[in-house]
């Protein structure tokens, strides 16, 4: 099946098969589009992911934020997109030729989210999705609940605040719950607070002429800005209003808050903030309803917000491996420090280093060490978590996780589970010796940390690619005094400190580098580069006719090439050329 999100401002499409895997999307930019235009973005997004679909696509889901009437297939009222009274599913099915299934996608989001998410399992449950506008969809004593038309609640145009900023739109209220709790309320209350503060970082990018939006009021929010920060805990306690007006009518046994601008909610709660900590939905609600309920975050996206289940997965929770910087601190990434905001659990290797770079950068997490000596037991810990719901973010102390650190056994268990794993790039002392090197990359190999025994370091040296290995500052020189033994002219690299104040890259011929390190071995991180062995040609004549026996007997010529140059020492690629040149 083909999903479509059609959101306010943004569009998101996937083939979906029947395990909730996602395997191809499509992503376009929606912003005030004609209804052809609406049609045309759909149709091509549609037709994208089709053609990458590994079967037969059968239908098409679409969801929109849009009042529905199943009845008739079309949207009643429309606030953000221009079909309203238009047969819209119809118009897709036409044009692609597929089954087509609308509905509004608050209502999608909150089955989801009964189904596979942090409402599994209950029997009555409220769902509020905070983006361009407000989602909201109801499971009502095990039903989803849509009303007389089938179309479903719109919770986000429960008037909160009579005398409060216009809806906008085709709603012609006053003070919804949408017009104050919002991405547009977010921008709109960050706007008021930067020509109050002019002094503030908000204030400065209003007067350096920057458009004020929620995606950058959450960001300074994020950095410290106390004005960014006040303008997310404005919309925060707004929202506790309405969730409390939900909890106290419906009576539910959880609410589901997902989408974009629920992303900033830990901005309002960073240590040094002035006002109340907890000043976000969860607390307002509890507050204000006449008795406790959860308050979770979902895996939704309904809201034309991110997606906290991560790409192609509805399951409770995620992993997040991130990589961090292999020295200097600024070479993390912005999706890291992002995703280290949102978890709900850091697994750090040593928690004291990656307090370090949190502090860096004013992420209040909570973290949890996870090591060599206690993966095993804490991947079990960790994923029960994620399967009531969390997101846990997984780092190492330097580069990219299970690269010669822990975290296989976690990445594993999370598959195991049907957990989504999510790995976002950054930096990595392999990559970036194999560069510095100079030496081949087309061909190359990472052996993690190179074998002590003398032995075995020659078998490993063999190889005709390009080696990447660590190892530790002490014994560099006996490394690289066994392979000047094996071959004193093969070119080698050793890379210390990358990327720090003290970054050395020392190139040379083995005997050269063992001679040099031999009395004073480097200091501080190093990572070995080791150019392939040369091709021995020996008796090509005899080994050829070796290869060509075992071709003809049903081997594969690459892989018998490679049993045959281990046997006599010519090289693999010469007896592969020659075989297929003869």
């Amino acid at each position: 099946m083909i999903g479509v999100d059609l959101g306010g401002t943004k569009l998101l499409a996937g083939v979906v098969d029947a395990e909730l895997q996602v395997h191809a999307r499509a992503h376009r930019a929606a912003p005030a589009l004609s209804l052809q235009e609406v049609l045309d973005t759909v149709v091509s997004a549609v037709e994208e992911v089709r053609a990458a679909a590994p079967s037969e696509v059968g239908g098409v889901g679409l969801g929109i934020p849009c009042l529905i009437d199943r009845r008739r297939g079309m949207a009643m009222m429309s606030v953000h997109l221009p079909i309203a009274g238009v047969p819209f599913g119809d118009l897709v099915a036409e044009r692609v030729g597929l089954p087509v299934a609308i509905d509004n996608d608050a209502n999608a989001a909150m089955l989801a989210e009964w189904k596979f998410g942090a409402a599994r399992g209950v029997r009555d449950a409220v769902l509020l999705t905070v983006g361009t506008g407000i989602g909201s969809g109801m499971v009502v004593e095990g039903h989803l609940a849509r009303g007389s038309i089938g179309a479903g609640p719109e919770l986000g145009h429960m008037v909160i605040d009579a005398d409060g900023p216009e809806c906008g739109g085709a709603c012609p209220n006053r003070g919804c719950l949408e017009a104050v709790v919002s991405g547009p309320a977010l921008a709109r209350e960050g706007r008021e607070l930067a020509r109050a503060h002019a002094d503030s970082a908000l204030g400065r990018a209003l007067a350096a002429g920057r458009e004020i939006t929620g995606a950058l009021v959450t960001e300074l929010a994020h950095d410290g800005d106390e004005a960014a920060a006040e303008a997310v805990r404005r919309i925060g306690r707004w929202l506790g209003v309405g969730i409390a007006n939900v909890v106290n009518i419906f009576n539910p046994e959880v609410v589901v808050v997902g989408g974009g601008v629920i992303g900033a909610r830990r901005a309002a709660a960073r240590p040094g903030a002035r006002g109340r900590r907890g000043a976000g939905a969860a607390a307002d609600a509890r507050r204000g309803a006449d008795r406790a309920v959860p308050v979770r975050g979902g895996v939704g996206d309904a809201g034309g917000g991110s997606s906290r289940g991560g790409p192609g997965h509805m399951s409770a929770g995620r992993l997040v491996v991130c990589p961090t910087p292999i020295g200097n601190l600024e070479d993390v990434t912005l999706r890291v420090l992002s995703a280290l905001r949102e978890a709900d659990v850091v697994a750090c290797e040593d928690t004291r280093r990656t307090r370090v770079l949190l502090d860096r950068y004013g992420v209040d997490a909570k973290l949890v060490s996870y090591h060599e000596h206690n993966e095993r037991g804490r991947a079990l810990e960790l994923v029960e978590r994620m399967g009531e719901g969390a997101t846990v973010a997984l780092v190492s102390d330097a580069g990219m996780p299970l690269v010669s650190d822990p975290g296989y056994v976690l990445v594993q268990a999370c598959v195991a589970a049907g957990l989504a794993v999510e790995v976002l790039p950054g930096p990595s002392a392999v990559l970036s010796a194999l560069v510095a090197s100079a030496l081949p990359a087309d061909r190359w190999r990472f052996v993690g940390f190179l074998p002590r025994k003398a032995g075995e370091l020659r078998a490993l040296v063999a190889a005709s690619e390009t080696t990447v290995a660590f190892e530790s500052p002490g014994r560099v020189a006996a490394s690289l005094k066994t392979l000047a033994e094996v071959d004193p002219d093969r070119p080698v690299a050793v890379c210390r400190e990358l990327t720090k104040v003290h970054e050395e890259v020392a190139r040379g011929t083995a005997a050269e580098l063992a001679a040099r390190y031999a009395d004073a071995p480097p200091k501080g991180e190093v990572v070995l580069v080791l150019g392939g062995a040369p091709e021995v040609e020996g008796d090509l004549g005899a080994a050829v006719d070796a290869l060509r026996a075992l071709v003809e007997a049903g081997a594969k010529a690459r892989p018998a090439a490679g049993v045959v140059a281990g046997l006599t020492g010519v090289g693999a690629n010469a007896l592969y050329k020659a075989l297929t040149a003869k």
